[in-house]
């Protein structure tokens, strides 16, 4: 039986030309806009002493290292640690970082062939090594072999997950847990959910965690305005329903 590409799951989903395609297709619609907005966040930061686009390391496909794409947010740092990136952000930076505009730079990640929309998130090599200590060796090796299977995303099911839990409350960045929680979503994307249809899914879910980010700003600047609760709570319960649905 011949299996369509759209059916494609796992690794061979991950790999396809489809896939690829798919991420080219959707950069190319939406890179002029988010050009737009990272250069005009760029020159506010710049008045923060900030805001140049630069290459960061990271570990991609296959253990190879590459440089991603990011926006400078922070000051006195020289982002190898990305544990203590909220506590050293500017003001704009802050913000910058709670919308993820600080992510727009890596569209072009994908542009170059180094990441997709859609995967496991690349680290740095310094938590590479964070991970290795923090999990019994038969776990790392598991995971390790996830992370490099496969090119990483810009949206991560990992990162979906724990930014809310982290937010709550219910774990501590850089703990244990977070280290397990990685490595336990990680793998399981990659050798069990990934699929057009996943995918689809974890794009759908951080647009709305942005929409409730964006209405988290709006309620702080505006108070309790009847289009800004409307607006969170309709993104919330969309939120919940995708969340159940995980």
């Amino acid at each position: 039986m011949t299996i369509m590409a759209s059916e494609l799951q796992r690794v061979e989903w991950l790999l396809s030309e489809e896939r690829h395609d798919r991420d080219l297709k959707v950069v190319q619609l939406i890179k002029p806009i988010a050009d737009t907005v990272l250069n005009a966040t760029s020159e506010i930061l710049q008045l923060e002493g900030v805001g140049d686009v630069f290459p960061q390391q990271r570990v991609g496909k296959d253990g190879v290292v590459f440089d991603m794409h990011k926006l400078r947010t922070m000051t006195g740092h020289d982002h190898a640690d990305s544990s203590i990136g909220e506590k050293l952000a500017t003001k704009t930076g802050t913000l910058a970082r709670l919308l993820r505009i600080d992510e727009f730079a890596q569209l072009q990640n994908i542009l170059d062939g180094e990441m997709g929309f859609v995967g496991v998130r690349p680290l740095i090599p310094g938590d590479i090594l964070k991970m290795q200590a923090a999990l019994p060796p038969h776990v790392f090796e598991r995971w390790w072999q996830a992370y490099i299977a496969a090119y990483g995303g810009v949206i991560g099911h990992f990162a979906l997950v724990a930014n809310a839990l982290i937010e709550s409350g219910r774990i501590e960045n850089q703990s244990l847990q977070y280290f397990e929680l990685r490595a336990m979503l990680d793998t399981g994307y990659v050798f069990d959910k990934a699929s057009k249809r996943f995918d689809n899914h974890l794009i759908r879910r951080a647009s709305l965690r942005t929409v409730d980010r964006v209405g988290h700003v709006m309620t702080r600047r505006l108070g309790e305005h009847d289009l800004v609760t409307d607006l969170r709570t309709r993104s919330r319960k969309l939120l919940d329903y995708f969340d159940a649905a995980a």
